[in-house]
């Protein structure tokens, strides 16, 4: 476990490598996977801007290794840095985009979710090659 729900944020994570799933739950107690993140990413970042309380959980699915960085540090970095907080945005858009194309996708049929789902780890966490043939 990385970051528990309702938990105060205060720090920002950095995944160096491995893979985290991004949760919540329903009214009913049933999980809710929003994200599964992996190494490049960053989580904790949402409860550092608001200074709220985490709004999910995170916790790895594979040996993770993470770095940290404390929650004003992170906010002063993006102050000083505009680029920086250029890809933030751009991060938190494309997440975005992501969690509506699942929304649209729920009352899918379960082959159409099963391929939208690996679609999105191909685009998030795929690897281009030199030879891009597949005989």
């Amino acid at each position: 476990m990385i970051l528990l729900e309702n938990d105060w944020g205060g720090s920002v994570y950095f995944i160096m490598n491995g893979w985290v799933k991004i949760r919540t739950h329903n009214a009913d107690g049933k999980e809710i996977t929003l994200n599964i993140v992996g190494t490049g990413e960053i989580i904790g970042e949402m409860a550092a801007l608001e200074e709220a309380p985490r709004s999910t959980d995170a916790i790895t699915l594979t040996p993770t290794k993470v770095c940290s960085i404390p929650a004003q540090d992170f906010c002063a970095l993006l102050a000083t840095e505009p680029s920086a907080g250029i890809r933030l945005a751009k991060l938190i858009a494309k997440r975005l985009r992501q969690l509506n194309r699942r929304l649209r996708l729920r009352e899918a049929e379960s082959i159409a979710r099963v391929a939208d789902a690996l679609l999105f780890l191909a685009e998030g966490q795929g690897k281009s090659t030199k030879d891009q043939n597949i005989d």
